[in-house]
């Protein structure tokens, strides 16, 4: 992770299993934390106001949620209350079943229909600051974004994530260029290409004239990576 601080902006760490959060995951959490000075994003059976404390007080500076929204909502309110909305990231699975976008249970494994900018919407009313698009169908692929989901949202004032299916840097200056989009995540980039990141992240400051990140001072950077 120290040798990715200089290209990254944010890390999330997501717990895969559907057991509630342990003591295992909080320490993994807290060494992390204790080793970069990237902005953590943690989650993963997130299930009450005590979850989020915990994770909080193990280094998170963020905690993403999914299904708790559609569980309890009232909770994710209170937590956005405690913490304020920019702590929680809400995210959302989706997937194509018969050319229309479909909101993805993992731990049913079921799908249903539900407008995603209406979902979008009421994740922000109950607390979240940001919105976690997943694309079920190309995780893991490398094929590139499902960027038309985004013409199923209309302009937001709070920030946008896309992910699931970058594998090269073509693949992000594609999101880059998406309406309403603000970011993009990958973990392809990370766990299977070597240096790629850095690779990106040095094409994107040629092709966009971004600040080069270690090579400038904190104060210049400053305006710019908020």
């Amino acid at each position: 992770f120290l040798n990715l601080a200089n290209y990254i902006d944010e890390i999330i760490i997501l717990k895969s299993s559907k057991k509630k959060i342990q003591k295992d995951f909080l320490d993994t959490i807290n060494i992390i934390s204790k080793t970069t000075f990237i902005p953590i994003v943690a989650g993963g059976c997130i299930r009450s106001i005590k979850d989020a404390d915990n994770l909080i007080n193990s280094g998170a500076d963020k905690i993403i949620i999914n299904k708790l929204f559609n569980e309890n909502p009232k909770i994710c309110k209170q937590i956005s209350k405690r913490y304020g909305k920019q702590f929680i990231v809400g995210s959302i699975d989706f997937l194509i079943k018969s050319n229309k976008f479909m909101i993805y249970d993992s731990y049913t494994k079921k799908y249903y229909f539900k407008k995603i900018n209406k979902l979008v919407d009421d994740l922000s009313k109950n607390g979240a600051g940001e919105i976690l698009l997943q694309s079920v169908d190309k995780d893991g692929t490398g094929f590139g974004l499902e960027k038309k989901i985004m013409k199923e949202i209309k302009k937001k004032d709070f920030p946008i994530i896309l992910m699931g299916g970058v594998g090269n840097y073509e693949h992000i200056i594609d999101g880059y260029n998406i309406n309403n989009c603000e970011a993009i995540s990958t973990a392809n980039l990370f766990n299977f290409i070597g240096k790629e990141f850095i690779n990106v992240r040095k094409k994107l400051e040629r092709k966009f004239n971004l600040p080069k990140k270690g090579n400038q001072d904190i104060k210049k950077l400053k305006n710019y990576f908020l």
